[in-house]
C-alpha cells in the first residue's frame, strides 16, 4: 500500500500562527508515514524536511508580486478603511498545473491570501480539498475577523472595516463570488476550536457544511515545564516575586484586547511582576507595577522557559481562533486566564488548568488573576490535559483518519 500524499498551503510565514501551524502539521505527518509536502507562498527560510516555496525563480517572484498587488488593489478604492486585515481574494495563482498538485492525492489549504490561490478555480480541482480555518476568512465577504459584525450570516455589505455606506460594496461581491465558486460539498472543512467551528456553521457559505474540529498542536517536547528558578535565573527575573507574564506576535494587535489586561492588573496587587514578550510594548506608565518586557522572542525552548518562569500567563484576545500561546503555556504546567467565549475555551479547564473570564469583565478577570495565584493549581495536571488535547502527533493522527476515509470515499486511493 503506497503511502497518501498530501500538499499543504500556505502563503503565511512559517514563523506566523497559521504558517507555524502547517508546519508542525507536516513534520508529524511525516514522521507517521504521510507523505507530506509544505509549499509556501515566499521563500520560507526553513531547513525542514520537503518544505518549498512558490518563489524559485525570478519569474515567479514577479508572478507573487503581481498578484499580492491584484489582491490588495479593490481596497485601494475605500480610502477610509480601517487598519484591520481584509482580503478579497478575487485574484490569485493559477496552480492546477503546479507539479506538487500534480503529485498530490489531497490538498490541504491552511492560509490562501496574497493571491495564493484562485478560488474560481476550485470547482476545477478533481481532488479531494482540505480546508483548515485558521481564522474567519473562508466564510466571511473578506475580513479575517468579523469581532462584532454579523453579516456573515446572511449577506455582506455596508462592511466596517472597509467603512462603506454601500450595500453592495467590496465586502458583498467578495462573498458571492465565493458562494458561486467555493464548491463548499466537496471540500473537508476543518476548523481549530469549537469557537470556530461554530461561528462557521452560523455562516451563509458554511451552514449546511459538515465542520470537523481539530486543534491547532504543539510540540509538547519542547513545550515543557522547565524548574522555576532555574528558568527566571537564565532570564535574569526576580526569584521572590509572583510574575504575570503577557505576550503575544504583536502585543499591541487590536484582535489581542491588551487594554483588558491592563486594566485588570490595575485592579490587582502592585507588587507583582508583569513580564511581557512579542512586538510591540505596553505602556507601561498605566500600570503600578514593575514591567518587564522581554521583546520577540523566536527561539521555543526561551519562550517554554519563559513560560515556565511565570506564576500565571495572562491572555485577553478578544478575536482567538484557537490560542497557540495558550496552549504552549498549558504543556508547560502553566495557569492561564482568558475570555470565556473564544478558543481558548477549549484549552483551559476552569479553575483547574486556569480561569475562564466573562467575556470582557474587567472585574472577573481580576478575580481570576487572584484566584489562579492563590490556588495551589496542580501543574502535573496542566500539562497531561494538554498533551492529551493538543499533542501536535495526536492532532495529527485525526488528520490522518479523515484523509484515508475521504480518499476512501472517492476511491482514489488502493
Amino acid at each position: 500500500m503506497r503511502k497518501i500524499k498530501v500538499l499543504h498551503i500556505s502563503a503565511a510565514d512559517p514563523y506566523t500562527g497559521a504558517g507555524g501551524a502547517a508546519l508542525k502539521l507536516h513534520l508529524s505527518l511525516l514522521r507517521n508515514d504521510i507523505d507530506s509536502r509544505l509549499l509556501f507562498l515566499k521563500d520560507p527560510c526553513n531547513e525542514s524536511k520537503e518544505v518549498f516555496s512558490f518563489v524559485d525563480n525570478i519569474f515567479k517572484r514577479c508572478l507573487r508580486f503581481v498578484y499580492t498587488t491584484l489582491d490588495r488593489l479593490p481596497t485601494w478604492f475605500y480610502r477610509k478603511r480601517s487598519e484591520q486585515i481584509f482580503s478579497p481574494g478575487i485574484f490569485g495563482l493559477s496552480l492546477l498545473s503546479h507539479p506538487m498538485f500534480i503529485w498530490a492525492d489531497i490538498i490541504q489549504f491552511h492560509w490562501v491570501n496574497h493571491g495564493f490561490v484562485n478560488i474560481n478555480e476550485l470547482r476545477k480541482l478533481n481532488k479531494p480539498i482540505f480546508w483548515t480555518m485558521h481564522d474567519m476568512w473562508a466564510f466571511t465577504g473578506g475580513c479575517h475577523y468579523a469581532m462584532f459584525c454579523e453579516k456573515y450570516k446572511t449577506s455582506c455589505g455596508k462592511c466596517p472595516i472597509l467603512k462603506s455606506t454601500t450595500k453592495h460594496d467590496l465586502s458583498y461581491w467578495v462573498l458571492r463570488n465565493k458562494q458561486k465558486k467555493i464548491p463548499v460539498d466537496r471540500i473537508k472543512w476543518i476548523a481549530i476550536s469549537s469557537w470556530m467551528a461554530d461561528l462557521a456553521s452560523k455562516s451563509n457559505l458554511l451552514k449546511d457544511a459538515t465542520i470537523n474540529i481539530i486543534y491547532s498542536g504543539i510540540d509538547s517536547k519542547i513545550f515543557a515545564p522547565k524548574n522555576k528558578d532555574s528558568a527566571r535565573k537564565d532570564l535574569m527575573l526576580p526569584l521572590n516575586k509572583r510574575i504575570i507574564l503577557l505576550g503575544a506576535d504583536n502585543l499591541l494587535s487590536p484582535f489581542k484586547g491588551i487594554q483588558f489586561s491592563l486594566d485588570a492588573l490595575r485592579l490587582i496587587d502592585s507588587e507583582y511582576i508583569i513580564v511581557t514578550f512579542g512586538n510591540g510594548q505596553i505602556p507601561k506608565e498605566q500600570l503600578s507595577q514593575t514591567v518587564i518586557h522581554m521583546g520577540y522572542i523566536s527561539d521555543h525552548q526561551k519562550l517554554a522557559s519563559l513560560y515556565s518562569a511565570a506564576d500565571l500567563f495572562l491572555a485577553t484576545s478578544v478575536a482567538e481562533a484557537f490560542g497557540m500561546t495558550v496552549a504552549e503555556a498549558q504543556c508547560c504546567g502553566t495557569p492561564v486566564i482568558a475570555f470565556d467565549t473564544l478558543g481558548p475555551k477549549d484549552i483551559i479547564e476552569h479553575k483547574t488548568t486556569g480561569y475562564l473570564a466573562e467575556m470582557g469583565s474587567i472585574t472577573d478577570l481580576a478575580i481570576g488573576i487572584n484566584f489562579c495565584l492563590t490556588s495551589k493549581l496542580n501543574s502535573d495536571r496542566i500539562r497531561e490535559r494538554a498533551i492529551e488535547l493538543f499533542s501536535i502527533d495526536n492532532c495529527a493522527k485525526k488528520y490522518i483518519e479523515l484523509y484515508s476515509a475521504c480518499l476512501n470515499e472517492n476511491q482514489l486511493y488502493h
